[in-house]
């Protein structure tokens, strides 16, 4: 009579097959969704880099908070998960920025620049659309490394580690900056004030078009440079000359900074029109040598109980006193009060009670489009 096999005879059988299961199946699938991971990083990254770069006013500003970017998601709880460590690129953060110019006629041209240089052709809006494009890479090591198996240690994502690139692409926002440090704020200069017959726009605050051409010191960048400072933060913005109020700037002083203002060539204004019918710069009106500031001076004060200072015109590398948000403001006439009186309030606070000669902002015209750079 045969015996019957017994049922779990080979059961030894079962780590051998579980092993090549996970060594066929299941690790290699674990890796290649890994691997998925980590190119969804690799794009979020790009794009987030190239967001940061095209937002930017210069080229210059562009670079640095792009590699900023980088950095940022370098040390990021996204980098470390999908094991990406990134591969040289501008100042080793993997990243390296590119500009692309498109022509408009028929065709569309492409003209490309880099990597991490700026654009060396005119630039010429109307001709070409320009995009800021961010090329990343980086070393990603894989889940299950399965390197000491016979020909798999040698394919790249399961024995030894590969390299993921993408390249994301975004319009530049500011495309006369692409040329170098400061262009796009800084053109032609321009040509002396003008008489303002019409209030314009008279948003407090509003952020002027940084691209417009017209500045009066059209070299500042260049000034700041050669002094040696490092540009710590700016802000382009209007001062309307009937605002009662201090308009602040999206500017926080820090400790030890130092201003410089630049103002649009064709900005005037005039605090008492029907005494002086011709309009007059940021320096104010000479026949009006009110204390402690002339008549329609460009004033500023850091912090809201900070002492009021003088900017006028010329107000390069001007030690700031005091640290905390930057305000400035058109200095009004005495107002028959105090013969030291600037005439303005806080913000939001309602017109105080004038009364005198000067004083009254309702028959004020003209504002003031400036840009402030603060450094250090």
């Amino acid at each position: 009579m045969q015996k019957r096999r017994r049922p779990d005879g080979n059961t030894a059988e079962f780590p051998v097959a579980l092993m090549l299961l996970l060594l066929v199946g299941v690790f290699p699938v674990l890796d290649l969704l890994f691997c998925g991971i980590a190119a969804c990083c690799t794009y979020f990254a790009a794009n987030q880099i190239c967001n940061r770069a095209a937002s930017q006013r210069t080229y210059a500003e562009a670079l640095n908070a792009a590699a900023d970017e980088a950095r940022v998601f370098n040390n990021s709880g996204f980098a470390a998960f999908a094991r990406m460590a990134p591969v040289s690129g501008y100042s080793g953060s993997g990243m390296d920025l590119f500009v692309a110019q498109t022509s408009t006629d028929v065709g569309n041209a492409i003209k490309k620049w880099g990597p991490n240089t700026p654009v060396t052709d005119p630039i010429d809006k109307n001709a070409f659309v320009y995009e800021y494009a961010t090329k990343v890479e980086y070393d990603v090591s894989p889940l299950v490394k399965m390197d000491g198996l016979p020909f798999i240690s040698s394919i790249p994502g399961l024995g030894t580690n590969y390299k993921l690139s993408m390249t994301a692409h975004r319009a530049a926002e500011y495309p006369l900056g692409l040329s170098g440090p400061g262009s796009a704020l800084a053109l032609k200069g321009g040509s002396a004030p003008k008489n303002l017959r019409s209030p314009g726009i008279q948003t407090m605050g509003f952020v002027a078009d940084p691209e417009s051409e017209g500045w009066r010191t059209p070299n500042i960048y260049d000034m700041i440079k050669q002094s040696g400072r490092k540009i710590v933060t700016q802000d382009v913005l209007i001062i309307d000359s009937r605002s009662f109020n201090w308009t602040p700037t999206s500017l926080n002083v820090p400790t030890g900074a130092q201003i410089w203002v630049d103002y649009k060539a064709d900005g005037a204004w005039n605090v008492k029109p029907s005494d002086s019918p011709v309009d007059f710069d940021a320096n104010g009106q000479t026949i009006c040598p009110d204390s402690p500031f002339p008549c329609g001076m460009m004033i500023g004060k850091v912090g809201l109980n900070g002492s009021p200072f003088a900017l006028g015109v010329d107000q390069w590398n001007f030690p700031l006193p005091g640290s905390g948000t930057l305000y400035m403001g058109c200095k009004e006439g005495s107002n028959g009060i105090t013969p030291s009186s600037i005439g303005l309030s806080e913000p939001g606070q309602p017109q105080p009670p004038l009364a005198g000669t000067y004083g009254d902002r309702a028959d004020n015209r003209g504002t003031m489009t400036v840009r402030v750079i603060i450094t250090q």
